[in-house]
């Protein structure tokens, strides 16, 4: 089979099972990846969210979101993407050979810091985000663990991780800012954001008809 990895559009994906040698050269070289589950799985070119090769060889990688148009905007839905799909090929070479398998090593703790930490080592910015860490830069999400659909369940990363959306999301803040309260995305830039949300829609309806 033809060894390649699959740079297109800005995508490192695989496209073949067996890419060692190019991954652990990413590895050696202080190399870092972003991956978005969604829009790797979504492309015509057969290939597949590097979430695995990447944790497989301690490379740093974090999420992303791509195509907003045709994809999820979120990092909930890339963290469950990427544990889904790593978790159906886990244990396949184990299980073609007749062993049984009765766990699965990734977990849900693995996606939240590549979605936390991860991302802030991908931009060169862990000593100043990606942690609740004093001197760091005051950046918080708080999630409103009481819905029914996440209440009650266990180890608290893993109902986040597999059950929480943008919508259990209570509060955020950035740099010390609040910009969501109780739900609801609050300040000058939510305005802003519409409006030129609106202002690129008119355009682009006049451009296809003009």
């Amino acid at each position: 089979m033809t060894r390649q990895l699959l740079i297109q559009h800005g995508h490192i994906v695989t496209v073949d099972e067996d890419l060692g040698d190019e991954f652990d050269l990413i590895a050696a070289t202080g190399g870092t990846i972003t991956i978005t589950p969604t829009t790797d799985l979504l492309m015509q070119f057969g290939t597949y969210p590097a979430t695995g090769q990447a944790l497989a060889r301690h490379i740093t990688a974090g999420f992303g979101v791509d195509t907003i148009c045709s994809a999820g905007t979120d990092l909930f839905s890339e963290m469950r993407l990427a544990l889904a799909a790593e978790r159906s090929q886990a244990n396949r070479d184990a299980l073609a050979r007749g062993e049984q398998v009765p766990v699965v090593d990734l977990h849900q703790r693995d996606m939240l810091r590549m979605a936390t930490l991860g991302g802030a080592r991908v931009l060169r910015m862990e000593s100043d985000i990606g942690t609740l860490t004093p001197g760091k830069q005051a950046d918080v999400t708080i999630i409103d663990m009481r819905s029914p659909h996440l209440d009650g369940y266990g180890d608290p990363v893993a109902v986040m991780g597999l059950g929480a959306g943008p919508a259990d999301v209570e509060s955020v803040i950035v740099g010390g800012d609040i910009v969501k309260r109780r739900g609801q995305l609050t300040g000058a830039h939510v305005d802003k954001a519409r409006e030129l949300l609106h202002r690129n829609q008119s355009h682009l309806l006049q451009a296809q008809h003009s």
